[in-house]
């Protein structure tokens, strides 16, 4: 995956979809309301954007994943930090 959060452009509008995220409980309140955007990653051949939010807990996000060619939006999963890393009990986490 290739970092492009300093040179891309929203391809499409996600605070919809976010907003639906939001009212489950899986984002950040101050991420959300502040329509902040933690990192933004695309593949290899820049067919797919993944869009990293702050979750709702300590070293997690919720990666919306975009298709670039379609221009539209594939679903989201829950990127936990403290399970991938074993850093529980770290960070308040």
């Amino acid at each position: 995956m290739i970092d492009i959060t300093k040179s891309t452009e929203s391809l499409i509008d996600i605070w919809e979809y976010a907003e639906k995220l939001f009212s489950m409980n899986l984002l950040s309140e101050n991420g959300y309301k502040n329509s902040f955007v933690e990192a933004v990653y695309t593949n290899s051949d820049n067919s797919y954007h993944h869009v990293l939010l702050f979750g709702n807990k300590t070293n997690t996000y919720v990666v919306i994943i975009i298709n670039a060619l379609k221009k539209c939006i594939e679903g989201h999963y829950i990127l936990d930090l403290n399970e991938e890393y074993g850093l529980n009990g770290l960070n308040g986490g």
